[in-house]
């Protein structure tokens, strides 16, 4: 499976989805298919709420196709792993890499049923086989009774753990949905108690990040301390030593004979000790 999923990211582009596939019809089809995150449940999951129900198929193979459909689910799922899983993570404080999924199917007519189940067999197609570990737990809701039909047909496309986590239920849902969302992050329309709608995508995602906290200034540098002479070669100065030059002293190599007095030779690459450090005791005025 994992190979086939890799496999199939090759050939879909997906690691660059973002960069060569744009949903310019998304506002119309936001309005003909109502889709979107709110908030988060009691896990820190991300809430992806699908409005099925309310999808007007005859508009929206007019605003756009299944090709473009399959498209824009893949793109959304790669945004839920870049984006909106991390932001969900950084709020919970630990790791999230699910989602609750709600599936509404309120309004559906049974003359649609077939095009509605090709939708959601798709998706969920899609999402059993390429990305299995993202879901946490989908509750089915306003599933009419003759849903158990159609829902054979897309369960036969699902691993079996994958159809362990999803609940169908019918009109009594909201005591179900309040055991997985706080009340206060579950929509209105749904038994909970916050406003807003499902497409305006309320969550962590859209909270700026934090500045950088601004690191305390480094202590400054102490100065250097001299290094030792043995390394320098010099005298120490501790008791005041001054370079002097010693007025009138003559080379012992006289010039051009390469001979010093006692006709023994200077150390190769000496120079002439034509100045010496001295202290300052050892300093004497000229009688």
């Amino acid at each position: 499976m994992w190979e086939s999923m890799l496999a199939w990211r090759r050939e879909q582009r997906v690691d660059s989805i973002h960069e060569w596939f744009v949903f310019a019809e998304r506002e119309e089809y936001d309005r003909v298919f109502p889709t979107g995150l709110h908030k988060t449940d009691k896990e820190g999951h991300p809430v992806l709420i699908q409005q099925l129900g309310r999808v007007n198929i005859g508009a929206l193979y007019k605003v756009t196709t299944d090709d473009r459909i399959r498209l824009a689910h893949i793109a959304e799922n790669e945004h839920l792993r870049r984006a909106v899983f991390p932001a969900c993570s950084r709020a919970a404080g630990r790791p999230v890499d699910q989602l609750f999924t709600i599936i509404d199917l309120e309004g559906v007519a049974f003359t649609s049923m077939m095009r509605t189940t090709s939708l959601l067999k798709m998706f969920m197609a899609m999402d059993s086989n390429n990305y299995p570990e993202t879901l946490a737990h989908m509750a089915i809701i306003n599933a009419p009774g003759w849903f158990s039909t159609s829902w054979s047909a897309v369960k036969s496309v699902l691993s079996g753990d994958t159809v362990k986590k999803i609940q169908i239920l019918g009109k009594d849902y909201q005591a179900a949905l309040l055991q997985h969302i706080p009340r206060e992050n579950l929509l209105v329309e749904y038994g909970g108690a916050s406003a807003g709608r499902v497409t305006d995508n309320i969550g962590p995602w859209q909270e700026p990040l934090l500045p950088p906290v601004e690191m305390l200034p480094e202590p400054p540098a102490s100065p250097l301390r001299p290094l030792p002479t043995a390394l320098t070669g010099q005298e120490d100065d501790a008791e005041g030593g001054v370079d002097v030059t010693v007025h009138g002293a003559v080379s012992p190599v006289a010039t051009g004979s390469g001979k010093a007095d006692g006709g023994h030779s200077p150390p190769s690459g000496s120079p002439p000790p034509s100045a010496k450090r001295i202290h300052r005791r050892d300093l004497r005025h000229d009688p």
